[in-house]
């Protein structure tokens, strides 16, 4: 299976074993014994869980006939029917409070150990932002089992039961988008699931199927 681009060129491409992306600066393989799922949103980019990470590649230069094949190439790559994501609201001001501290001690500092101690705790700082927004928010529904999943990867990933555990999740209009948080009462960091996603068809409706079921949308409405 080949999808090509606007210049009728090799887009993205799937053999017995693996998906590339073609691009500019060379090619992109992942293996699919190693894709668990995927979805693609409506800014045509493709989203993949790959392993215990998060793959993500752009893909806007389809050929326009070439669209629909898009819906038949993320139901190859979905394994397991899971809503999943990893994109995680963070307090930015209170991290990148952290750079000025830093950058006033490198001027005021005389010596070259000075210097180097600065630098080397931007880079520390650096490092803990890009490790906690990549890897420490994995979020994964399995639908079947009615199960969600959150960590750094299938080792360390807590599970929770749906209507039984505490857990929040909520739907915000304004985002298009669900935020989860570990506990209904701790200020923790948020993870947001999208909704605005073209495939597959079921994401957007088990994402709502799990808003009502998290929330007793159906129990309050029989009560009314």
């Amino acid at each position: 299976m080949v999808i090509l681009n606007y210049n009728n060129k090799k887009y993205i491409e799937i053999t017995e074993d693996e998906v590339i992306f073609y691009r500019f600066y060379g090619k992109r393989r992942l293996k699919l014994d190693n894709i668990r799922a995927c979805y693609m949103d409506d800014n045509y980019r493709i989203i993949i869980l790959y392993n215990n990470g998060i793959r993500s590649y752009g893909i806007p230069n389809v050929k326009p006939d070439n669209k629909v094949a898009l819906g038949i190439l993320v139901d190859k790559l979905n394994k397991n029917q899971v809503v999943f994501s990893s994109q995680y609201v963070l307090n930015w001001w209170i991290w990148i409070g952290y750079f000025p501290i830093a950058f006033i001690n490198i001027k005021q500092s005389h010596t070259i150990l000075g210097v180097l101690f600065w630098i080397i705790y931007i880079v520390v700082i650096a490092s803990i932002m890009g490790s906690y927004v990549g890897n420490n928010g994995i979020f994964i529904y399995d639908i079947e089992a009615k199960l969600i999943k959150v960590g750094a990867n299938e080792k360390k990933m807590k599970i929770y039961k749906v209507k039984e555990d505490n857990y929040y999740f909520d739907f915000k209009k304004e985002n298009n988008a669900y935020f989860f948080k570990r506990n209904k009462k701790k200020n923790r960091a948020t993870i947001i699931i999208p909704r605005n996603v073209i495939y597959p068809i079921y994401y957007k409706e088990k994402l709502d199927e799990l808003y009502n079921l998290s929330n007793d949308i159906a129990d309050k409405e029989k009560q009314l």
